[in-house]
């Protein structure tokens, strides 16, 4: 998709900002990055299952985050998830829907 109908609706609140995200997703794939999994979930064993298969099936990039509050800080990338070289947006969102937060 060409960049000016991302850039054009940008400035439009929350539609701007899923536009940002999608060009976002979008520039990823073009210059073929890994993909980002977040894995919102509270408990270790599960966690480490997940980044077992991961590997094996050669998705290196697993973020892991222990509620609900973290995973909205991780999309919103805020707090400690901010950097997003460290903390890519995802491409895949894995959630726990037995969460106490």
């Amino acid at each position: 998709m060409p960049d000016s109908v991302f850039r054009e609706s940008t400035d439009v609140g929350t539609n701007g900002r899923l536009a940002k995200l999608l060009f976002a997703a979008a520039r990823r794939d073009e210059l073929n990055l890994q993909p980002t999994v977040l894995l919102a979930e509270d408990l270790d064993d599960d966690v480490t299952l997940l980044r077992r298969a991961s590997r094996k099936a050669e998705i290196p990039n697993v973020q892991a985050v222990k509620d609900g509050e973290q995973a909205l800080d991780y999309l919103k990338g805020v707090g400690p998830y901010s950097d997003r070289e460290a903390h890519p947006f995802p491409t895949v969102l894995l959630v726990d829907y037995s969460f106490s937060k």
